[in-house]
């Protein structure tokens, strides 16, 4: 069974590939030009271009192209679940479903909606892959991806708001609030993974952090295994911070620092930071 994504589960086409997952590229656009991330456009790049240059950046869901491609790594019989950012961030899981029919047995792919991105979706394709090689089906697989999507919490805390007013991914009265001096703002995906909400306005990152921490203990069974994953736009030292709260608040749970991809740097702007956190079920399957 193949098991096919995007890249916004910050896997690039190339380390995928050694974990036995295809990651199809986004594609970030400026100056005219498309680029395919981290295959033409590396996180490091597109931030230099954004800081130094004054580039502003869009994103774009992968080419019909990369995708077409990509399904033709099936074999004949072979099955293939395709696990894409959250519909509603982007036209990504539109476009694999699309792409789908034009295959010669669209009903050996599944294009399963993660409803989250980054750490999380991450997460859901290593798993996927997991249960894969232990040999369960299509059905059994989805059914639980269907458990661990509905235990997974993500908050963003951008440093320019611009970015993500600019994507359509905030409104403006939000983008106001995160300009103001002194002052912490972290957004929150919702249920459905269509839209990003205000979650809280602190004065101090630390108090950001508490309050993202308690909403996270007030949704989760601590008592089982989480995974945390902390995913950044080059500001390391935030993140890090972050890791600090996570481990002295949530002992013997799983912390994971992550740079962005050059997408979610186009959202969530340069500095930005995420806690992001899901059920850790591979756990349980050492």
């Amino acid at each position: 069974m193949k098991i096919f994504t995007d890249t916004c589960c910050q896997y690039s086409p190339e380390a995928a590939s050694k974990v036995d997952i295809v990651a199809v590229p986004m594609q970030i656009l400026y100056d005219g030009l498309s680029f395919k991330e981290y295959v033409e456009l590396s996180p490091e790049t597109l931030l230099s271009k954004i800081v130094v240059d004054h580039v502003v950046p869009s994103s774009s869901q992968p080419s019909p192209y990369d995708i077409k491609n990509a399904y033709g790594a099936l074999n004949e019989g072979e099955q293939g679940i395709a696990i894409t950012i959250a519909d509603g961030l982007s036209g990504t899981f539109n476009s694999f479903s699309t792409m789908r029919l034009g295959y010669d047995h669209p009903e050996n792919i599944t294009v399963y909606n993660s409803k989250t991105i980054a750490g999380p979706q991450r997460y859901m394709v290593r798993y996927a892959r997991k249960l894969a090689d232990l040999g369960l089906t299509m059905d059994a697989i989805i059914e639980k991806l269907d458990e661990i999507r509905e235990t997974t919490w993500s908050y963003l805390i951008p440093q320019d708001f611009q970015f993500l007013k600019r994507g359509g991914r905030c409104n403006a009265v939000t983008a106001k609030l995160g300009g103001l001096l002194n002052l912490q703002v972290a957004v929150t995906i919702t249920s459905d993974g269509r839209h990003l909400d205000k979650f809280a306005i602190t004065r101090t990152v630390k108090a950001m952090t508490k309050k993202i921490l308690d909403d996270i203990q007030s949704k989760v069974d601590i008592n089982k295994p989480q995974h945390f994953y902390v995913v950044h736009a080059d500001n390391e030292l935030m993140a890090l911070q972050m890791v600090s709260a996570i481990n002295t608040r949530f002992p013997n749970h799983i912390v994971e620092v992550l740079p962005l991809c050059p997408t979610c740097i186009v959202q969530g702007g340069p500095g930005c930071v995420a806690i992001q956190v899901i059920e850790d079920k591979l756990e349980t399957l050492k």
